[in-house]
């Protein structure tokens, strides 16, 4: 027993000190003291549990308000770090967290009891036995047992049961596992305070709603000191992003961000107690967070409350999901996720970028990136930046962002300044292997796309380069029929091309020397070709030279007509006229290409219309092979070269 004076017992309370093996057995008027201290430091933290769950107009005040009295509260205590006076207690007799200055324990004198370091001696086969520790304590410091009035074996039971640990553990540790104990850092024992531990009655505060999103939850690691919380920033509805291109305001549409943090140490409760959140990405590609005082205003930013925290650095592992409203493929304007960063990162995957909005790709990774300032994506207020990373499951959903946003500014690049040229032409390439592709099974085109995009951008890129020496006098031609076929076959993967992959489609079929070759070389070379068209073909078609000749004519020509039966509107035909070419980076002759176009492929020039008029078969007029084709009726020959004013719609 301590050199205690006796003191009046008589309606006692029994409290323990977190990650120790201290009790303290505290009088009535000790024990009313303590409370009345604990209270100061868990009014603030049940007032801003209140504010959150507030639906009035007051909301964001009372919220302020909390914040500013709990940061008040912390910032002498943050700023001891380690050597912090803030004192984690267990209250056994009331059940539940709480908090006070270790200098109040001292002042108080209070009569403590502690656990013999040998277990044994208050055990049971074993396993600690909470009646006999009880006993030991009432032996220890006099106390009367019918006067114990606190259900020492149940609350202490009930304690450990909220953190998955058996009693033992909590008070003694895992013999077979040194790091498996309680976590009393003053880092995590803060983390626990701002989380909401002492907030509400019992050992178990649950889950709990939290001030950076209207619609975020956590859910307090007690044992750890860490904290899982996620949910929509800024919410759920999402947000209006503006974006200023060129000083001009760019409406990007509704976006919302989807967080899922770790929280830890100071960096963690600075984000639950702080007026806004900081977004920092690390060299390795982590995202890392904190919370930041600063709430931005037309006229700059201001100050909300005392940043208790000011000079903490960034930590926590998070992983964030970018979301937009798509109209595809249904046109219902569904939330779809089209990139996210995964707490472990991804690299450096965007490293270095700067600027507002920005849709990068990095090589090394062979990754598309979107950079954003967080302000723009999670809302006023919020600070830093994050730089989002592509995956093969979001790959469809990006491609349609950047087409839709492209679109809603009539295709004009200079309104959409913020997709770098390593992007265009990584999404030209990857979108042209997926017009290309010969899918294995029946998928639907965002999986196929999915697929294309697992194969990796080293494949990509060779393939490209292979294309590109086939596209020499003597191998363009059978480039030109395989692309032609792919997209008779899959014509609805053009849904989402863009202008610069719709141009590189047309200048690979309207090549003039492709079916000039046709006729300068023979329609007897090309009679080995049917077997390679399929055997469906050869039974239409009988299997002359003269009839293969007339099926790849159609083929490519139907292939065109595919093309720009995509064309969106007249800025959308005058950009796909502009990159006419492979490079998806330079701007061709409009007129060039347009003569291209209408002249090159012997397929629309009036002399070589004619030529071909000459091979009439018997049924009559040869008519574009277009079954699927949208928005074209089967026209004779002699009127497609009107294509342009029949399907360009505005």
């Amino acid at each position: 027993m301590d050199n205690h004076k006796v003191k009046p017992y008589l309606e006692s309370g029994v409290i323990h000190a977190t990650g120790s093996k201290t009790f303290y057995v505290l009088t009535d008027s000790e024990y009313q003291d303590y409370i009345t201290t604990a209270e100061e430091y868990s009014k603030p933290i049940k007032q801003l549990a209140d504010a959150v769950q507030d639906q009035s107009k007051e909301r964001q005040n009372k919220v302020d308000q909390a914040k500013k009295q709990i940061n008040q509260k912390l910032k002498p205590l943050v700023a001891m770090g380690e050597k912090t006076d803030l004192k984690e207690l267990i209250n056994i007799s009331g059940k539940g967290w709480t908090y006070v200055p270790k200098s109040k324990i001292k002042a108080g004198g209070w009569l403590e009891y502690k656990l013999p370091e040998n277990k044994e001696q208050i055990s049971t086969n074993g396993k600690l036995d909470l009646k006999k520790l009880k006993k030991q304590i009432i032996n220890h410091t006099k106390v009367k047992a019918e006067l114990f009035e606190a259900d020492f074996s149940g609350s202490m039971t009930s304690w450990a049961d909220s953190f998955n640990r058996k009693p033992e553990t909590a008070l003694y540790g895992n013999p077979k596992d040194p790091n498996d104990k309680l976590d009393i850092t003053a880092k995590a024992q803060i983390l626990r305070y701002t989380g909401g531990a002492s907030a509400s009655g019992g050992y178990s505060p649950g889950t709990g709603t939290y001030s950076f999103s209207a619609e975020a939850h956590g859910s307090l690691a007690l044992f750890e000191g860490k904290m899982a919380a996620h949910g929509y920033i800024p919410s759920k509805k999402g947000y209006d992003m503006r974006c200023n291109i060129g000083g001009k305001e760019q409406d990007f549409g509704s976006i919302r961000v989807n967080l899922e943090a770790g929280l830890s140490a100071f960096a963690g409760a600075s984000v639950l107690v702080s007026a806004n959140i900081d977004f920092q990405m690390s060299d390795a590609g982590k995202l890392q967070l904190k919370g930041t005082n600063q709430r931005k205003t037309k006229g700059g930013s201001i100050a909300v409350g005392g940043n208790a925290f000011a000079g903490v650095e960034a930590g926590c592992e998070a992983g964030v999901s970018v979301w937009w409203k798509s109209p595809e493929p249904s046109g219902a304007m569904e939330w779809e996720e089209f990139a996210e960063l995964k707490a472990e990162g991804d690299g450096a995957a965007g490293a270095g970028i700067d600027g507002e909005f920005k849709i990068g790709f990095d090589a090394k990774t062979g990754k598309f990136y979107v950079h954003a300032k967080a302000t723009l994506v999670c809302g006023i207020g919020a600070s830093g930046s994050i730089t989002f990373v592509v995956y093969a499951k979001q790959i469809y959903s990006f491609v349609a962002y950047v087409y839709h946003k492209l679109k809603n500014v009539h295709f004009n690049y200079k309104d959409f300044a913020v997709i770098e040229k390593d992007a265009i032409k990584a999404l030209t390439n990857l979108m042209t292997k997926f017009i290309f592709y010969e899918a294995k099974k029946v998928e639907s085109d965002a999986k196929q796309l999915a697929n294309v995009l697992n194969e990796g951008f080293k494949e990509i890129s060779s393939w490209w380069d292979g294309i590109l020496k086939l596209l020499e006098p003597s191998k363009k031609l059978e480039v030109a029929m395989k692309l032609a076929d792919s997209i008779n076959t899959n014509h609805t993967r053009l849904t989402l091309t863009r202008p610069e992959v719709k141009g590189r489609l047309l200048f690979m079929l309207t090549d003039l020397s492709l079916v000039a070759k046709l006729f300068e070389e023979g329609l007897k070379k090309y009679s080995p070709l049917l077997s390679d068209l399929g055997a469906i073909v050869g039974m239409i078609l009988g299997g002359s030279a003269y009839e293969t000749v007339i099926y790849i004519i159609h083929a490519i020509e139907d292939a065109i007509l595919q093309v720009l039966s995509y064309i969106q509107t007249k800025n959308d035909y005058t950009q796909v006229m502009q990159h006419m070419s492979l490079d998806p980076t330079v701007t061709v002759d409009h007129g060039e290409s347009e003569k291209l176009l209408y002249n090159g492929a012997g397929v629309y020039g009036r002399s070589l219309l004619r030529k071909l008029k000459k091979y009439k078969t018997d049924k009559g007029k040869l008519y574009f092979y277009q079954t699927d084709t949208k928005s074209i009726k089967d026209t004779p020959v002699e009127q497609n070269q009107h294509i342009k004013k029949n399907i360009i719609r505005s």
